[in-house]
């Protein structure tokens, strides 16, 4: 087993806004904005696993910067897969080798 990520949720100010705070860094100093569904998604990147199991939530789009992970999507959306979304941040590293969730299946 790996760690688990500790996220904090940071209020945005925005229903359709959602801010977290990693104690992991996903990125270097740029910021990386995902929307693209059907992105080609490198199994070494975990900015892309990530983004990618959450826009497979029907998320509208995802930007990693550093440790912060903000999720856009409409307020309708996310009160219905708001958990999905907090066990997906948190178990991103959690396992190794065959398990290791380093693919789009989940």
């Amino acid at each position: 087993m790996g760690q688990d990520i500790s996220v904090t949720k940071i209020e945005s100010g925005s229903q359709s806004t959602h801010i977290y705070s990693l104690n992991r860094s996903l990125t270097g100093m740029e910021i990386i904005i995902y929307s693209d569904r059907e992105m080609v998604v490198d199994p070494n990147n975990g900015a892309a696993v990530l983004a990618a199991r959450l826009l497979a939530l029907n998320i509208d789009s995802v930007s990693i910067y550093s440790n912060v992970v903000t999720v856009t999507c409409e307020p309708e959306v996310f009160s219905k897969i708001k958990t999905d979304v907090d066990e997906i941040l948190e178990n991103l590293f959690r396992f190794y080798g065959e398990n290791a969730g380093w693919s789009n299946e989940s």
